[in-house]
C-alpha cells in the first residue's frame, strides 16, 4: 500500500508541475524577447513536457503491470489529461506570452503553396500553387478537396465571389479569371499581361483588384501597387502606385489597404486607397507604419473587419522550414491606434508541433472558426488549418 501512496503522489505532482508554469523555465522578459528567443525558450519547456509525460505512461504501464491499483491510477491519468485538454487553447508556453504550440487541424500537402483565400459564400478554400499548374480546392461544407489545372505554372495571389475565381499568373504577369460551370472550372479570359512583374497578392474592393509588385530585376527593382477595374467582365488596367516599401501580402478593409512590409516586422496602411484620388504620376506614402513586435520577416495577412481580428504570418528565416509562426491580435484597431502591437495584444501560434516554417499566406474562416494557412517551405509547400485561438 506504501507503494501505491508514493505513485499516486508522484502522479498529482507530475500534473502539477505539468500545468503549474514550468518553475524552472528562463525568466528573460517577454517585451525583450524576439521570435528566435521564443523558440528557445519553447523548446526549454516542451522538453520539460515530455518528461512529464513519459512519466505518466510510466504511471500507466505500472497500472498494467498491478491490477489492483489500475483504478487509482488511471484516475490520475485521466485528471492530468482533462488539465491538459482544457488548457490546450493556451499551451505550451507562458500564459501571459499566449503562445500556442498545437498541430494543425487539417494538414494536406500541396507543392508551392503560395497563396490562400476563403470564400464565404460559397464556402470553398482556394489555394494557388508557385511550381504546378494547379488550384487546390476545398469545399469547407462537405470536406472535400479536389484540384484543378490552370493557366499558370507559377501562381500567387487568389480570390473568389460565387462563381467568379480570380488569380494572379506570375508566369504571364497577368490575373486570370476562371468561372465554376457544373462541377467545372472554366478559364474565362485575363487582365493584360505585362502590367505588372513578379506580382505577389491581389486585394480586390467593389471593382478595384489590386496587385502587389515584389520589386525585383525584371520590373527595375520597384515595388507598385497595381490597380485593375472590372468593367462588362474584363479587367482593365486603370494605373501603378510606385511605393517605397517591399511589398508581398496587401488586404482591402474598406477604403483602406493594409500592406506587408517585406524584410521587416512592420505593416503600412494607406487610407482611403480605393477612393482612387491619388495622382498615380506621384510616389504614393502609407498614412501609417505598425511595427509588430516579436516578429522577425511578415508576409501574409488577413483581417476580419466586423469582428476586429487580424491575422499576421512570421516567416522566420526564409531558409528554415520549421521556424515560422502565425500572430492573431484580437481588437486590432485599437491594438494598431499607437503604431506598435506589442506581445501582450497578440496570440502566438509557433512551435515544432504546427509544422509551420514559411507561412506565406493566411485566411481567417470564421464560418469554421479556422485559420487557413499556405506554408510554402514545409515538406515542400502544405496547407495547414488551425483552431482560431480565444479571445
Amino acid at each position: 500500500m506504501n507503494i501505491m501512496k508514493k505513485t499516486i503522489i508522484s502522479g498529482a505532482v507530475l500534473t502539477g508541475i505539468l500545468f503549474t508554469g514550468f518553475a524552472g523555465a528562463e525568466a528573460m522578459s517577454h517585451k525583450d524577447m524576439n521570435h528566435g528567443q521564443m523558440m528557445d525558450t519553447h523548446d526549454d519547456h516542451m522538453k520539460n513536457r515530455g518528461q512529464i509525460i513519459s512519466s505518466l505512461v510510466r504511471l500507466a504501464n505500472f497500472a498494467q503491470q498491478y491490477p489492483s491499483y489500475r483504478e487509482q491510477i488511471i484516475m490520475v491519468i485521466k485528471d492530468a489529461i482533462a488539465k491538459m485538454m482544457a488548457d490546450h487553447d493556451m499551451d505550451d508556453m507562458d500564459d501571459d506570452m499566449n503562445m500556442m504550440n498545437m498541430s494543425p487541424d487539417m494538414s494536406d500537402r500541396f507543392d508551392g503553396a503560395s497563396a490562400v483565400f476563403y470564400d464565404e459564400g460559397s464556402e470553398m478554400l482556394y489555394v494557388s500553387s508557385n511550381t504546378d499548374n494547379e488550384l487546390l480546392v476545398y469545399d469547407m461544407d462537405n470536406m472535400e478537396m479536389m484540384t484543378y489545372e490552370v493557366m499558370a505554372d507559377d501562381a500567387d495571389g487568389i480570390y473568389a465571389d460565387g462563381d467568379m475565381v480570380y488569380q494572379v499568373n506570375r508566369s504571364d504577369n497577368q490575373i486570370d479569371m476562371y468561372e465554376w460551370n457544373d462541377g467545372d472550372l472554366d478559364y474565362m479570359g485575363s487582365s493584360d499581361d505585362d502590367r505588372f512583374m513578379n506580382g505577389r497578392e491581389l486585394a480586390v474592393m467593389d471593382d478595384y483588384f489590386v496587385v502587389a509588385q515584389d520589386a525585383n530585376d525584371m520590373n527595375d527593382n520597384q515595388n507598385a501597387l497595381v490597380v485593375f477595374e472590372m468593367d462588362d467582365d474584363e479587367l482593365d488596367y486603370v494605373g501603378m502606385y510606385e511605393v517605397d516599401i517591399n511589398l508581398w501580402g496587401i488586404h482591402a478593409n474598406g477604403d483602406d489597404l493594409h500592406a506587408i512590409i517585406d524584410n521587416s516586422n512592420d505593416v503600412a496602411i494607406f487610407e482611403d486607397f480605393f477612393d482612387m484620388d491619388a495622382d498615380m504620376d506621384d510616389e504614393l506614402e502609407p498614412d501609417m507604419m505598425v511595427e509588430v513586435e516579436g516578429i522577425t520577416r511578415t508576409h501574409g495577412l488577413d483581417y476580419d473587419r466586423d469582428r476586429d481580428v487580424l491575422v499576421l504570418t512570421d516567416i522566420g528565416s526564409a531558409g528554415a522550414d520549421d521556424d515560422g509562426g502565425l500572430v492573431i491580435v484580437m481588437d486590432a484597431m485599437d491594438a494598431m491606434a499607437d503604431g506598435e502591437i506589442e506581445m501582450d495584444e497578440q496570440h502566438w501560434i509557433m512551435g515544432d508541433m504546427t509544422m509551420l516554417g514559411n507561412p506565406v499566406d493566411v485566411e481567417l474562416d470564421f464560418d469554421t472558426d479556422m485559420i487557413h494557412v499556405a506554408e510554402r517551405a514545409n515538406m515542400g509547400g502544405q496547407v495547414l488549418s488551425f483552431d482560431m485561438p480565444r479571445s
